[in-house]
């Protein structure tokens, strides 16, 4: 059986690394210090797909901005292509591309995200999905999603995300199915009903023990 390479998961810490990008060259753990991050990865630019990814990412800029998470996109191509890609992003999504997109031309971050691999039968490496990663304050990866490059990616659902993580970190309760802003969550199982009281002072409903 052929040795599985490691990918980093859920509670690694994100990748960091030194390249360059249409706005220069970037040091990815500089650039998130103090921030959350969400690290899109993509199979190539001049693609259709992730044309409107890079332009819905852009027209949410302000929410993520809000939340203090830093957006970077990163794929295999050159910066030179990248350059030339981003006048057709800005043209048919109608947005100013105003996130770095960055050039990983050995494809070694794509590797240790899992969204590119070794071919079996040509040795070569190839992007095999398009990856979506959110990244706390530590560094360390809080969601991670694979996507086949052919299904345009919900950048809402990283805001969401962000948004449960927000709240069960801080009080101590866990989001449903389906969870949006505002909506009902569940006390952590950990809580009892004493302790509940205390920390939810406008109430809670006792539903099942556990």
């Amino acid at each position: 059986m052929n040795k599985v390479p490691y990918t980093l998961d859920i509670g690694d810490e994100a990748p960091d690394f030194r390249l360059d990008s249409q706005m220069g060259n970037v040091s990815f753990h500089s650039l998130i210090d103090g921030k959350w991050g969400l690290l899109v990865t993509f199979r190539a630019c001049f693609d259709p797909v992730v044309t409107t990814e890079i332009g819905m990412l852009c027209k949410l800029f302000e929410e993520f901005e809000a939340r203090n998470i830093a957006v970077v996109a990163i794929g295999a191509d050159s910066v030179a292509n990248y350059r030339r890609w981003i006048k057709d992003i800005e043209e048919l999504q109608a947005v100013k591309v105003n996130i770095p997109i960055i050039s990983d031309p050995d494809n070694s971050v794509l590797v240790a995200l899992g969204t590119a691999r070794t071919s079996q039968f040509s040795k070569q490496i190839r992007v095999v999905s398009n990856g979506m990663f959110l990244i706390d304050l530590d560094k360390r990866i809080r969601v991670s999603s694979r996507y086949s490059p052919s299904v345009g990616r919900n950048f809402y659902e990283p805001i969401r995300s962000f948004d449960a993580l927000q709240l069960s970190t801080y009080h101590r309760v866990v989001c449903p199915a389906n969870w949006g802003s505002g909506q009902d969550v569940f006390v952590h199982n950990e809580v009892s009903n004493e302790e509940a009281t205390k920390v939810l002072p406008k109430g809670f409903v006792s539903i099942k023990p556990w």
